[in-house]
């Protein structure tokens, strides 16, 4: 109950307001004062109301909608790491299947066999001066370097220079030009046009078999093995490592071995001819050895 005049709450059964003293008998109705004050705090409140029930939704709404788009997000993210183990997996299939079709031996296993020696080709050259009469030839103009004769019976290609060290023919390509030596090496060659090289060497006092001979070889590039022969005077492997060729090609004359290595880019201008090159290099060893193997 309020009092009339003032507005102030009464206690209940009071007779007269303790604010302003008007009679309670005259206060049983509200003024038009106090109904209009009444009626503003109920539309106030109805506006706070009104006012906290869109705020309440509209953060709901905000929360909806950022749990979506983290939801979203999440999702992308394991729809793309998936997509990358996929291309992960057929990048490795194919890989694999190239390197199993690429390679005639798998990484590791070393294939013996006998070699017959190589027929020499048509247009091979014969050098028949007695090796009694024989003299160091001429300096070669293009490449600069000393080569000795050829075996009497031994055919060299036009295309080739040949060098004797232990009675053991290497040829080479001419063209090549030499470089420094180190070591064991008897010839270093480099190619100018394109990019491979090649040296001649001799170990002394070799006991191991010609099969771990090349084992070590094969083991040292740490590459693919390509191609893998091994007999009792000699061996032969290629193999490759970063698209580099690695090719070492040895024949056992006593208690010392001659071998050459060739090294050359498989993306080269001239990779074809290369491996023409260690083709007919290795051909011409085995024949230049062949009193040895029977």
């Amino acid at each position: 109950m309020y009092c009339k005049n003032c507005g102030r709450q009464l206690k209940e059964g009071a007779r007269f307001c303790d604010r302003c003293g008007q009679s309670v008998r005259q206060n049983n109705q509200p003024s038009e004062r106090e109904i209009r004050r009444r009626k503003a705090e109920t539309l106030q409140e109805e506006r706070l109301n009104r006012k906290k029930r869109i705020e309440y939704k509209e953060e709901r709404e905000s929360r909806k909608k950022e749990k979506k788009k983290a939801r979203k997000n999440r999702n992308f993210i394991l729809i793309f790491i998936f997509l990358i183990l996929i291309l992960a997996l057929v990048s490795a299939i194919i890989s694999y299947h190239m390197n199993v079709s690429d390679s005639d031996t798998p990484l590791g296993e070393i294939v013996t066999e006998t070699v017959p020696p190589a027929t020499p080709a048509p247009t091979m050259i014969v050098n028949t001066i007695p090796a009694s009469e024989q003299t160091a030839k001429p300096q070669n103009e293009n490449s600069g370097l000393d080569k000795n004769d050829n075996n009497a019976g031994t055919a060299i290609d036009s295309s080739y220079e040949a060098f004797n060290v232990n009675n053991i023919i290497c040829p080479y390509p001419k063209g090549f030009a030499s470089k420094s030596l180190s070591g064991n090496e008897k010839l270093s060659l480099t190619d100018p046009l394109g990019g491979a090289s090649m040296t001649i060497c001799v170990e002394d006092n070799v006991t191991a078999p010609t099969t771990d001979l090349m084992r070590d070889y094969a083991a040292q590039t740490g590459g693919q093995i390509i191609d893998s022969r091994a007999v009792s005077t000699g061996f032969s492997v290629t193999a490759e490592r970063d698209n580099i060729v690695y090719h070492r090609k040895g024949v056992l004359e006593g208690n010392s071995i001659v071998y050459y290595d060739f090294q050359y880019a498989t993306g080269s201008s001239k990779a074809s001819q290369y491996a023409e090159n260690i083709k007919y290099i290795d051909s011409v060893m085995n024949g230049s050895n062949d009193d040895s193997d029977e």
